[in-house]
């Protein structure tokens, strides 16, 4: 596209959402961005100082589904220490659609219906790493698994 080409789309869109006239081309985004960073550092730091792995994707975290509810709660704290207020959050949890607004008991239901055994395989991957590494990550013994190779 040329320039005038730009021009005239850039006045129609200017003309449907006239109050972001004076916020295009000030690096606002660059500053929502940062915004954005500093919620990330402190909910990384909270759960880091747990131990619990946690990975951010954009504005999103993969957290275990047993934390969702400390995570949202977290992230609510960060945003009221970084924007002076709470901002709304989305869940998303497995095998479940997403949520804009879910209540911890909600939440609590969802955990409590995944919390049985897991396939023979995932099981086996998870006893592994915790012989590995001497961490603990699953609330199911390694008998219960020989009880899964009987059934599968």
């Amino acid at each position: 596209m040329k320039n005038e080409e730009l021009d005239k789309l850039l006045a129609v869109f200017l003309e449907k959402h006239p109050l972001l006239a004076d916020h295009l081309f000030t690096d606002r985004g660059i500053h929502l961005m940062y915004l954005d960073s500093q919620i990330t550092a402190h909910v990384h730091r909270h759960f880091t100082k747990q131990g619990i792995p946690i990975l951010s994707v954009h504005d999103s975290y993969i957290i275990d589904h047993m934390k969702v509810a400390e995570l949202r709660n977290v992230m609510a704290e960060a945003s009221e220490a970084v924007m002076g207020l709470s901002l709304p959050t989305a869940i998303k949890l497995p095998d479940m659609p997403e949520y804009d607004d879910v209540t911890d008991e909600q939440l609590q239901e969802h955990i409590e219906n995944r919390k049985g055994l897991r396939c023979v395989g995932y099981m086996d991957r998870v006893f592994t790493y915790q012989e590995r590494t001497g961490r603990k990550i699953s609330p199911v013994v390694p008998g219960d698994a020989q009880e899964l190779h009987k059934l599968g």
